[in-house]
């Protein structure tokens, strides 16, 4: 991608009203963009006025489609470009010719192009960029720039946006199979990977070696979906723009209910990502929308797409996907559950699997960490009221919020030691009710008192106590 860095927006409008615009350039640029005569008074004048949005809307309908485009890349990109980057708004294709050419022979008249169309509209600005000890021509030295209060005021890229009601397609087939490693690794011996998704031993469910969240999932569907582009595209140039980060960004002007099609973003990525020549946007985001990433729909025969979205799920059932088992817990239904709701459950459950069905228990210590921040939620006041076990949990920890609790029979350690401290915690691993935290501290139940000393007694190091009275 061909963008520079090391000039700031006002150094680049600064040189550009005092040196780089001829008197002339400055009367087309007023009166593109409808400036009165006191705007057009001095160069001073005209550089405070150039960068309001006085005559946006009518200068932009001045542009073409692949214009408009490339303005919303130096817009993502959010720093200045050179004149290269313009090639894949200007040139039609890579002709061989062209490398016969020196640089000022081949960006001549693309610099034309740009001064007509995107300078002299007062759309972008540019300057020339001195490079220490590097010989350049004007035009490799010249620095555009798109500034950023014009952002709210660019069209869509778009030539058609569409509202469409049917019925959508969406696809969480990749994502339900991937929660039910759960069944299938929990007897497994094997390293787990990045995205893996198992259950600790404590019962705590995991993605990795992290505690689940829903962002980690996202994570995994986002890499899942990279990968099926760079096999069918064989992608290999890291430094352009991913075309998925293309589409999250064409997908983001989108409001709830408009689509776009594959056709309409076949025009933004083959500027987004031109260093990759053309892409087969069908099948990258028909395997967006196999990983989950997009929605499908289909009017006149052409496919449109636009992102998941966060829709509530408040108003499904809590009998659709989750059974009571007896009064102790509930039995998961991997297949029905909404997805945020797995989220919320981990962060007050503990799960057991058994006969290939996972059961939530509540857990005391994990309902009272967010207890203040799903209070309201519509599954945990379902549990609440129709769990024995969870009303019993819920209603402990909601009389004792707020308080203050003392611990008793605790102990704690401080081991300055590193290798010390590694070697008690592979020894104590059995060992739940023992609690390592940071700056080698250690919490633990007074019963293990003596196992511990006699650990570290035998290590060789010598313990020191320290007692209240």
């Amino acid at each position: 991608m061909a963008y520079l860095a090391k000039i700031t927006m006002s150094e680049i409008l600064n040189q550009m009203c005092e040196k780089e615009l001829s008197d002339s350039d400055i009367k087309i640029i007023c009166k593109n963009r409808g400036f009165g005569p006191n705007e057009c008074s001095s160069r001073k004048f005209f550089e405070n006025f150039l960068i309001s949005e006085i005559g946006l809307k009518e200068a932009f309908s001045n542009l073409s489609q692949d214009e408009i485009i490339g303005l919303h890349l130096m817009s993502f990109l959010s720093k200045p470009v050179n004149i290269s980057f313009f090639d894949r708004i200007y040139t039609s294709e890579k002709n061989d010719f062209l490398r016969h050419k020196s640089f000022t022979q081949k960006y001549q008249p693309i610099f034309k192009q740009i001064k007509n169309s995107l300078i002299l509209n007062g759309i972008i600005l540019f300057a020339d960029v001195e490079y220490p000890f590097v010989k350049k021509t004007k035009l490799e030295k010249f620095s555009f720039y798109f500034p950023e209060i014009f952002r709210k005021f660019l069209p869509t890229p778009f030539k058609i946006r569409k509202d469409i009601s049917l019925e959508y397609n969406k696809n969480e087939s990749s994502v339900r199979n991937k929660l039910k490693e759960i069944i299938a690794n929990k007897d497994t011996k094997k390293a787990l990977q990045k995205f893996d998704i198992n259950l600790s031993s404590e019962g705590s469910l995991l993605i990795g070696d992290k505690n689940f969240k829903l962002s980690y999932l996202e994570e995994w569907q986002k890499e899942k979906w990279l990968n099926s582009i760079l096999t069918h595209q064989n992608l290999e140039n890291s430094k352009a723009l991913s075309p998925i980060k293309a589409i999250n960004y064409a997908m983001s002007l989108l409001s709830k209910d408009e689509w776009v099609s594959s056709t309409e973003l076949s025009n933004l990525l083959n500027i987004f990502c031109y260093e990759f020549g053309k892409l087969d946007v069908q099948k990258i985001c028909e395997n967006g929308w196999k990983w989950g990433r997009l929605l499908k729909n289909i009017s006149s025969n052409e496919y449109y797409y636009r992102p998941v979205q966060d829709n509530s799920t408040d108003n499904v059932s809590c009998y659709n996907y989750l059974e009571i088992y007896r009064k102790d817990a509930v039995i998961v239904d991997l297949d029905t559950i909404p997805l945020n709701k797995i989220e919320i459950l981990s962060n007050i459950s503990k799960f057991k699997i058994h006969a290939d069905r996972i059961y939530a228990f509540p857990s005391f210590v994990k309902i009272g960490k967010v207890y203040n921040s799903i209070c309201d939620d519509p599954m945990f006041i379902w549990l609440k009221n129709n769990v024995e076990s969870f009303n019993k949990i819920i209603h402990k920890v909601g009389s004792c919020f707020g308080k203050k609790i003392i611990h008793k029979n605790l102990l704690i350690a401080r081991v300055k030691d590193l290798s010390l401290n590694v070697s008690l915690k592979k020894a104590l691993s059995d060992y739940n009710q023992i609690l390592f935290i940071e700056n080698g501290f250690i919490v633990f139940p007074k019963d293990l008192l003596k196992r511990i000393e006699n650990f570290v007694n035998n290590a060789g190091y010598v313990i020191k106590k320290v007692e209240s009275k």
